[in-house]
């Protein structure tokens, strides 16, 4: 269900499950911008919160508007009007009695992001290629690393316990000859 009420015609041609994920998308911003236009420009915590808190799910929610067919234009648009919607519901039900300057000045000073045009959210739209070639550097780096250390002899225990059928057999096969009695195969086997 939507958070934001909006009626306009290039939000309106989206299918139900991309207005779900658009609005999902801004959400956190838009949370966090109304507790703070309502503490009076007092509290940040929830936009301090933003990077640690939600940016994986925002980079989810992006990944996912972009597989349905919409392009980054069309989500840096639909951003856009989710914001000035969001700005008309709080002016309606009254919570424009601060500055919107001010609030815009802090905000950049303190964050280094406009929150009153979920610039936080238009970023993470922005650095979602550079973010998504940084996991896959991450993933990659990871391999490489377990499969050097694999080679010298040195494993984690999961590793350990998921190639251990495979090890023990070749263990037997390399410790036990089809000529060994029943107590070398015994003495072979406790040492396996």
């Amino acid at each position: 269900m939507p958070n934001i009420r909006i009626d306009r015609p290039e939000y309106n041609r989206l299918n139900d499950k991309q207005k779900n994920l658009i609005q999902a998308l801004v959400k956190p911003e838009a949370d966090a911008l109304q507790e703070f236009i309502e503490s009076e420009l007092e509290e940040m915590g929830e936009l301090e919160d933003l990077d640690n808190k939600h940016k994986n799910n925002t980079y989810k929610n992006i990944r996912k508007l972009l597989q349905s067919g919409l392009e980054k234009e069309d989500i840096i648009i639909l951003i856009g009007l989710l914001n000035i919607e969001k700005f008309s519901e709080m002016d309606e039900d009254g919570f424009f009695f601060v500055d919107e300057d001010d609030a815009q000045a802090q905000c950049e000073n303190t964050l280094d992001f406009d929150c009153t045009n979920f610039k936080w959210t238009l970023r993470c739209v922005k650095e979602l290629e550079e973010h998504s070639a940084g996991e896959i550097q991450r993933i990659v780096r990871g391999i490489q690393s377990r499969l050097k250390s694999k080679a010298k002899g040195r494993i984690t225990q999961k590793q350990k316990l998921k190639d251990w059928p495979r090890i023990k057999r070749e263990l037997i096969k390399e410790m036990i000859d089809d000529d060994d009695g029943p107590e070398e195969k015994a003495k072979a086997l406790m040492e396996i």
